[in-house]
C-alpha cells in the first residue's frame, strides 16, 4: 500500500550512525522491489556491503509521516545511492532527494528505476555501464547533470 505525503509531513535529516541499521533495512527492501533484475542479480546486490562508515555523513534521509521513506548519498562528485521505500515510490520522494544533492557536473551510475528520476530532473545519458559482479552481469548507465 502506498503511503501518501505532503509538504506538511515531510522531514529531511542528515545521516548519522544511529540510522545505519534502519537505512540498510530500507536499502534491502528497496532492492527486493526491483523487478528488472533476476533473483541471482538481486542476491548479489543484496549481499553487497554498503560502506556506511564512509557514507553516512554524506547521506540525507527523508521521513514522511515520521516514517523513513528514502535516502540519497553522495561520494565526491557522484550521486552514489538513491533508495526509496517501496510504499513511497512513484510519489516524488526520489525526485526531491536528488534535488537536494545534485550539482553541475555530477555523475550517477544508475539502474532503470533511478534513471526515470534523473531524466525527469534533466540529467543526460553519458554511457552504458555494463559490469560483472560475482558472475552476474548488470546493465546500468552513466548519467551526468
Amino acid at each position: 500500500m502506498k503511503t501518501k505525503w505532503s509538504l506538511d509531513n515531510i522531514d529531511f535529516r542528515k545521516g548519522t550512525q544511529e540510522y545505519i541499521k534502519s537505512l540498510d533495512t530500507l536499502r534491502l527492501k528497496s532492492i527486493e522491489n526491483c523487478n528488472q533484475y533476476t533473483i541471482e542479480q538481486l542476491n548479489v546486490w543484496k549481499d553487497s556491503q554498503f560502506d556506511w562508515i564512509n557514507m553516512i555523513d554524506k547521506t540525507i534521509i527523508c521521513y514522511c509521516n515520521k516514517k523513513m521513506a528514502g535516502f540519497v548519498s553522495i561520494k565526491e562528485n557522484e550521486l552514489h545511492s538513491l533508495y526509496v521505500d517501496p510504499s513511497f515510490q512513484n510519489q516524488g520522494i526520489g525526485n526531491k532527494l536528488v534535488s537536494l544533492v545534485e550539482t553541475k557536473g555530477m555523475c550517477c551510475d544508475t539502474n532503470s528505476n533511478s534513471e526515470k528520476v534523473l531524466i525527469k530532473r534533466g540529467w543526460k545519458f553519458s554511457s552504458d555501464n555494463i559490469k560483472i559482479v560475482s558472475g552476474e552481469t548488470f546493465y546500468n548507465k552513466w548519467y551526468e547533470f
